[in-house]
C-alpha cells in the first residue's frame, strides 16, 4: 500500500510539473507584430476570476466584442519620440480612442514601462510626453506559479487649464500594486484554449490634481482608487501577448468591470493594408457629414458605433482613398469608428464629436 501511495504521489507531482508553464521575455512577441483586442464591457454574470490553486479552467468562450484596439510592437527608433526616451529598447502603440505610445525596457529578467506618449483627441489632439519614475514593472522574467512581488510606480503630465484663471492643470498619478501569480490551468476565449498562468494584482492608485493659478501651483483634490485586475498570460507560440486581462474596481463590489482579450492571433512582420498615419479624419467636430481618408488603394470597410457599442453606419471603401459620411440622421453625439482591412481585422480605430 505504502508503495502504490508513494507511486501516486510521483505521478500526480510529476503531472503537476509538466501542466505548470513559465513565461519568458522569449514568449513575447517581437518588433513589427500587431495585436488585436477585443474588449467586452458588459461580460457575462457567469464570467468571473475564479479561485486561485493548480489545475483553473476558465471558460470565456462567451466574451462577446463591443469595441476593438489595435497593438503595434515597435522599435522606440521607429517611432516620432524614441530620442525622447534613450533608456528604451521596445514600444507599443496602442490605437484605439486616443492613440498611446508605450515606450518599454525590455531584457531577460524585466518588461518595464519607462514613458507614454498620448495623444488625446478630446484636448484638440494634445501630445502628452510623461516619464514613469519609478518605472513600472509589467514582469520580472521568468514569471511562473508562486511569484509574489511588489511594485510602486509615478507618472504626472500636465495639460493645459480650462478656462481663466486655471493657466494649467497638473496631474501625478502614483500606482502602489501587490501581485502574485496565483493560479494556473486553462482559459479558454473566442479564439481557442491556452494554458496559461493567472497574475493577480491588487492596485492602490493616487490621484492628485494641481491647478497652476496666477504663477503657483494649488493642490485641489487627492483621489484613491482600489483595483483588482487579473491577467492571464500563456507560452503558447499562437499567444505573444496576454489572453485576457479583467478588471474589478473596489466601488463595483465584485463585478467586473469590463475583460479586454485576443481577438486574433496575432501577426508577425506582415505589411500593413493601410499606413496608420494615412487615416485622417475631419471636420471634427462634425455637422452633416465627417470624411474618412483611408490612402488611395486601400479596400475594406468603416463601422460608425455609437459609444454604447451599437453600429449605426457601414461603409465600403472601395480603393478611392476617401469617404464621405452622412450624419444628418444621427443625433448630437459623440461616435466611435473603426477602419478595417479585407479581412475585418482592425487597422485604425478612433472617435469623433457630432454637433
Amino acid at each position: 500500500m505504502k508503495k502504490l501511495l508513494l507511486a501516486l504521489v510521483i505521478i500526480l507531482g510529476s503531472g503537476i510539473l509538466q501542466a505548470q508553464i513559465v513565461i519568458t521575455n522569449n514568449d513575447i512577441l517581437g518588433s513589427g507584430s500587431t495585436v488585436i483586442q477585443a474588449v467586452d464591457t458588459l461580460p457575462a454574470g457567469t464570467i468571473g476570476p475564479g479561485l486561485a490553486g493548480p489545475n483553473q479552467v476558465w471558460d470565456f468562450s462567451t466574451l462577446h466584442e463591443d469595441w476593438v484596439d489595435t497593438i503595434k510592437f515597435l522599435q522606440p527608433d521607429w517611432t516620432p519620440y524614441g530620442s525622447l526616451f534613450p533608456d528604451a529598447n521596445f514600444a507599443l502603440l496602442q490605437l484605439g480612442l486616443d492613440s498611446m505610445y508605450v515606450m518599454f525596457y525590455r531584457d531577460n529578467s524585466e518588461l518595464s514601462v519607462i514613458g507614454m506618449v498620448w495623444k488625446m483627441e478630446e484636448l484638440s489632439d494634445t501630445t502628452i510626453i510623461i516619464r514613469v519614475n519609478p518605472k513600472m514593472k509589467v514582469a520580472e522574467f521568468p514569471v511562473a506559479y508562486g511569484d509574489i512581488r511588489s511594485d510602486t510606480s509615478t507618472f504626472k503630465f500636465t495639460i493645459p487649464g480650462p478656462t481663466p484663471p486655471v493657466d494649467s492643470v497638473r496631474m501625478q498619478f502614483t500606482t502602489i500594486a501587490d501581485i502574485e501569480v496565483d493560479a494556473w490551468g486553462s482559459i479558454t476565449i473566442p479564439i481557442g484554449t491556452y494554458e496559461a498562468l493567472r497574475v493577480h494584482e491588487h492596485q492602490v492608485q493616487l490621484d492628485c490634481t494641481f491647478l497652476y493659478i496666477v504663477g503657483q501651483w494649488n493642490f485641489q483634490e487627492v483621489e484613491i482608487d482600489t483595483t483588482d485586475m487579473y491577467t492571464w498570460w500563456s507560452n503558447d507560440d499562437e499567444a505573444g501577448f496576454y489572453l485576457a486581462e479583467m478588471e474589478m474596481r473596489s466601488d463595483l463590489k465584485g463585478i467586473v468591470d469590463n475583460v479586454i482579450f485576443l481577438k486574433a492571433k496575432p501577426t508577425q512582420g506582415v505589411a500593413e493594408e493601410a499606413e496608420t498615419n494615412a487615416i485622417t479624419v475631419y471636420p471634427n467636430p462634425a455637422e452633416s457629414y465627417v470624411i474618412i481618408e483611408t490612402g488611395s488603394g486601400f479596400t475594406g470597410r468603416i463601422e460608425i458605433r455609437t459609444m454604447l457599442g451599437k453600429t449605426c453606419k457601414t461603409m465600403v471603401c472601395n480603393g478611392s482613398g476617401q469617404q464621405r459620411i452622412a450624419l444628418y440622421d444621427l443625433p448630437s453625439g459623440i461616435y466611435l469608428y473603426t477602419v478595417r482591412g479585407s479581412n475585418s481585422s482592425s487597422i485604425y480605430s478612433g472617435k469623433f464629436v457630432k454637433r
